[in-house]
């Protein structure tokens, strides 16, 4: 099951920037999707009986909108790791209530910018995992 935060309840999102976990100001609409395993059909053509075997392991994406502003370093270095292909990065989520954070490893897979009539910007930004989150009860360090 996805999480997903639709209303303002404190979670922020950071962006490993090599030197520090830095906020990346502006998100919201944050979801997370559920990891899924392919199958590959390994049937012979003279079999009678269907044979498969278990495939490779999607983690899920990270996805948020982004208010962005070309004067938040986090929202420039998100667009030039977009990018650039087979850029490996590092994000936390953190849950204030239950003071939970989740790190994710992977790659921003897609930055969409949408220009307003109100002069705002707006990116859908989808992070791609490479693995499963990590969860810890306190804040990871890069």
């Amino acid at each position: 099951m996805a999480y997903s935060a639709t209303v303002a309840d404190g979670t922020t999102i950071f962006l490993d920037t090599g030197v520090a976990f830095t906020e990346i100001r502006g998100a919201r609409n944050f979801s997370v999707g559920a990891p899924s395993k392919g199958k590959i059909d390994t049937t012979e053509l003279r079999s009678s009986v269907k044979t498969f075997a278990g495939g490779k392991v999607e983690f899920g994406d990270v996805t948020f909108t982004l208010m962005f502003d070309v004067t938040e370093t986090t929202h420039t270095q998100i667009e030039s790791q977009a990018n650039l292909a087979g850029s490996f990065d590092r994000i936390y989520v953190k849950h204030p209530g239950l003071n939970q954070f989740y790190l994710y490893a992977g790659f921003f897979g897609g930055l969409a910018l949408s220009y307003n009539q109100d002069a705002t910007i707006e990116a859908e930004v989808t992070f791609t995992l490479s693995a499963a989150p990590e969860y810890s009860t306190t804040a990871p360090t890069p």
